[in-house]
């Protein structure tokens, strides 16, 4: 009933095939720079931004 909100199913690993099989080789030239990723470091709490990337797996993974 709740489809892909329903607990059992994995939005994380479903976007990571999507995008694994939708991008580019070089996708990661084209986003360094135009593409920003903010995130949260556990650690302190502090806010990162990453818009610099080496690898198109390196930017399916942020």
């Amino acid at each position: 009933m709740l489809g892909a909100l329903h607990p059992s199913v994995n939005l994380t690993n479903m976007l990571r095939k999507l995008l694994k099989k939708s991008l580019p080789t070089d996708a990661h030239k084209f986003a360094n720079g135009k593409l920003f990723i903010s995130l949260t470091r556990l650690s302190d709490g502090e806010n990162v931004l990453v818009s610099e990337f080496v690898t198109r797996d390196e930017l399916i993974e942020v």
